[in-house]
């Protein structure tokens, strides 16, 4: 079948975005799941074969990113991959760190080894993140695609370790694996900020959290923790642009709007959307003292505070030049349009 795509975890945040841009594309597109059984992972998937901006096929397979056997009849045929699964951040005990991290890099490379003995299959395309750019760095402001987070560090949290460590696996695998048996397997790496925007399944996920804390109102002060931000339709067309431009092969390129946004800058934002709308939202800032004392207590907040009151900048170049992105989604409309989309999906109570 040509240009069929390989789509791993088609049904999560950005896999259905990914997948949606792909058949309206004209793409056909094979889509994994953990379980072809799970009604609401599915549907979704099943919505958007029924859609009438639909131009290209959609089928989908089992496949588990620590089942690499799993991977092979996924990518038979496939002419390219893009690599959006990853494990949930999983709670901060040791145990459970080395698990994330395992399910990761491992996960990676079972996707990669298939990938690699496919020969059909020309270029893949992984979703890694800012966390593996940015994370365990104090004193440095502005980063770029030759910056990787400090993975021995007291503030890099366990999704931090897991996604640089798999993204360097990643590249360190393919350029072996070329070099060995002279293969020219495309490796293409994004790294997107915090994404945010409307979701298309209805169920939990990690990004949402920044923006339903904020929306119920619980904490009377908002730390100015400063991240980079990007919608998810724009992560998705980013994976689209780096697939089909021949200039994006080998490139690792950074997908962030700017400046940087605080969790200040959020909670103002939803503020003015939703006050009349009665949802009491806080725009205090936590001095930096609380944060501080917090973060002997509390590891999300010892990781978070490298970035609180400090705005920090990324070399966008590549994202502009490379992939021909210049108008990215303002993070106003991606927040705003999250908060509306977690109210319809029941994930807020409505209060109008």
């Amino acid at each position: 079948m040509d240009n069929l795509v390989l789509v791993t975890g088609a049904s999560g945040f950005v896999g259905l975005h990914c997948v949606k841009l792909l058949l309206a594309n004209g793409f056909n597109v094979r889509g994994t799941v953990r379980s072809l059984r799970n009604a609401r992972k599915i549907e979704p998937l099943n919505n958007l074969k029924r859609e009438t901006t639909t131009r290209g096929t959609l089928q989908l397979c089992e496949a588990d990113l620590m089942n690499e056997s799993s991977w092979e009849k996924a990518v038979n045929g496939c002419t390219s991959v893009l690599h959006v699964a990853a494990p949930v951040p999983l709670p901060s005990a040791v145990e459970d760190e080395l698990k994330l991290i395992e399910l990761s890099v491992e996960g990676t490379m079972n996707v990669l080894r298939a990938a690699a003995r496919e020969n059909t299959v020309r270029r893949v395309v992984i979703t890694s993140s800012i966390s593996a750019v940015c994370a365990g760095v104090r004193k440095k402001n502005e980063f770029d695609e030759k910056d990787y987070s400090r993975t021995e560090s007291r503030y890099a949290s366990s999704y931090d370790r897991s996604k640089t460590l798999a993204e360097k696996a990643a590249w360190q695998f393919v350029k072996q694996i070329n070099q060995a048996e002279g293969r020219q397997l495309e490796l293409v790496t994004i790294c997107p900020g915090l994404i945010l925007g409307p979701n298309m399944h209805g169920g939990d996920f990690a990004s949402s959290e920044a923006v339903a804390r904020i929306m119920r109102g619980g904490a009377p002060l908002v730390p100015r923790l400063y991240m980079p931000i990007v919608d998810v339709r724009d992560v998705a067309r980013a994976m689209l642009r780096a697939l089909e431009q021949p200039n994006a092969a080998g490139e690792r390129i950074l997908l962030v709007n700017q400046p940087s946004t605080s969790f200040v800058d959020i909670a103002r934002i939803l503020h003015a959307e939703f006050r009349s709308k009665g949802y009491l939202i806080s725009t205090i800032p936590c001095p930096f003292v609380f944060v501080k004392v917090g973060s002997w207590f509390s590891p999300t907040l010892r990781y978070a505070l490298p970035f609180i009151d400090r705005p920090i900048s990324f070399d966008t170049r590549k994202m502009k030049n490379l992939l021909e992105m210049n108008d990215l989604i303002p993070p106003s409309q991606s927040i705003v349009e999250m908060a509306y989309n977690l109210i319809e999906h029941g994930q807020l109570p409505k209060k109008y």
